[in-house]
């Protein structure tokens, strides 16, 4: 209390002129605890914060400001969300522990090799073809009508591909070899009737017989064993190839071996 107004509690006796000491009225609670209210607009708030910083405000007065009306901790965000995204990343698969099972769904899933689609399996036998027909090209230069030779060819497919590629057909596991036949009608069933010509040649058993070119002549696919091998991811089919037609050449001097001439 200021002295002016201690001056209104002190008492004075008329009749001695002593003073005395009358304690001050107690003020009401009410009235000494000031009412706070909190600001309601952000225009409030940005000036109760505005004057809350020490003047001048300085960088260090800023930061010292900020450290003490920001110390709550950010939100921690959802689990297994991503920033800016509402949908979890992708779970890594968990790696089972030794001897535990894999779960159905998860075992029937891995185990269940990829369809083969009808291009891919066309593109295959395509290949295999074309590896067939320039084997058949390269294998000699003059094919006589009626020649039986054999040829290789070959391709490159994954194993789950090589499963689905010959459906039905009788397999033989070895290591890393996988070995099968196909007859003939499984050879037509697989790679079609492929058009393959050559320019057939004259037969003659005399040396100094100059053969001659006869036309040409269609080979066929007679059989073939298939062999793939994991190990090179390559299945390669030696078929067992015939040219069509039967020898026309006309051999004098072995006619005349018939009638006893030397």
């Amino acid at each position: 209390l200021s002295l002016g107004r201690m001056d209104a509690f002190v008492q004075r006796t008329p009749a001695t002129g002593a003073t005395k000491s009358v304690a001050p009225p107690t003020p009401d609670l009410e009235d000494s605890v000031p009412v706070y209210s909190a600001p309601e607009t952000k225009e409030d708030q940005a000036r109760a914060a505005w004057a809350a910083i020490a003047k001048p405000v300085t960088e260090e007065t800023f930061v010292a400001w900020y450290c003490a009306t920001h110390n709550k901790k950010p939100a921690k965000r959802a689990a297994g969300l991503v920033a800016g995204s509402a949908q979890p990343p992708s779970a890594k698969r968990q790696a089972l522990l030794p001897g535990a099972r894999q779960p159905v769904g998860a075992a029937a899933a891995a185990a269940a090799p990829k369809a083969l689609s009808t291009g891919k399996r066309n593109a295959l036998f395509k290949s295999l073809t074309s590896s067939i027909k320039a084997a058949i090209k390269g294998k000699k230069a003059k094919w006589h009508a009626g020649d039986s030779e054999t040829v290789s060819g070959s391709t490159i497919c994954d194993p789950d591909e090589f499963a689905q590629l010959f459906p039905g057909v009788t397999m033989t596991k070895k290591g890393v070899t996988t070995s099968f036949f196909l007859a003939n009608d499984e050879l037509a069933a697989t790679l079609g009737t492929p058009k393959i010509t050559v320019p057939t040649w004259s037969t003659s058993s005399r040396a100094f017989a100059k053969a001659y070119k006869t036309g040409s002549e269609s080979v066929s696919l007679v059989s073939a064993h298939g062999k793939y091998s994991t190990g090179t991811s390559t299945v390669t089919l030696k078929c067992n190839v015939r040219v069509g037609g039967q020898s026309d050449s006309y051999d004098f001097f072995g006619d005349l071996d018939l009638f006893g001439f030397p």
